[in-house]
């Protein structure tokens, strides 16, 4: 059963070689096609403009979707991360640079989606992966502490399928690059941490924390698991606050 209206891109990205594909039918895609010529920043894309980055992306991504939780899904947000980067680029004392690409490529890629029929769920996990995609490479670079990343994870609907598309980033280009080691260790971390008992609206409830203090507890303590720290200091901390 086909998720896209156009069942010849969704045939084409489950295959081995998307790019291939997308290369030949760009212009029937303008979001992706805008992507031609685009700029990138020489010393870290030597592969080319943005849509040869793009389709780098997609085809590293035909490597590794069979690990993630929505194979296509996974496959169109390699196609879409970098769309923003058409209306971001710009060149700023002999630098280029494309600041919220992750962000301003959003509606653009909902603009693709739409064209290619695909349902609400996989504009949902596209919109996520899309805003998310350049952060855990970022983070992996600074060595960031494990709360950074755990914040990470929790935010991302779909955290181990995020370090992937990271992970394709990454290696898409020349010179290619992997984090994917830090980025799995921390995931295997922040695995660890949300497996041990945590603190539960109840369990505030029952220490007798006042209902229009409920929501701004529940976040406190959430946010001291994902530092990761232990339920009973958890809740002790909590109760000193609210």
């Amino acid at each position: 059963m086909h998720r896209l209206t156009d069942t010849a891109l969704e045939e084409a990205l489950m295959g081995d070689m998307p790019s291939g594909y997308l290369d030949a039918h760009s212009g029937k895609y303008p979001q992706l096609d805008a992507l031609r010529g685009v700029t990138q920043p020489p010393e870290h894309h030597m592969e080319g403009d943005a849509f040869v980055h793009t389709l780098m992306v997609v085809d590293e991504a035909a490597k590794r979707r069979s690990r993630v939780s929505d194979p296509l899904a996974f496959m169109l947000s390699a196609v879409c991360h970098d769309m923003g980067k058409a209306v971001c680029t710009a060149v700023s004392d002999g630098k280029v640079h494309a600041l919220r690409h992750e962000l301003e490529g959003i509606p653009i890629a909902m603009e693709f989606l739409s064209l290619v029929g695909a349902g609400e769920d996989i504009r949902e996990y596209v919109a996520d992966m899309t805003k998310l995609h350049m952060k855990p490479n970022m983070m992996a670079k600074a060595h960031s502490s494990i709360k950074k990343t755990d914040h990470l994870f929790d935010d991302a609907a779909h955290p181990y399928d995020l370090i992937m598309l990271a992970v394709c980033d990454g290696m898409g280009k020349i010179p290619p690059s992997s984090d994917e080691e830090f980025l799995v260790s921390r995931y295997e971390t922040y695995k660890q941490i949300m497996a041990r008992p945590y603190v539960t609206r109840d369990d505030l409830i029952a220490a007798g924390v006042r209902e229009d203090r409920l929501d701004a507890a529940a976040e406190f303590a959430h946010k001291l698991r994902l530092a990761g720290i232990d339920k009973d200091n958890t809740l002790r901390q909590t109760l000193s606050q609210y």
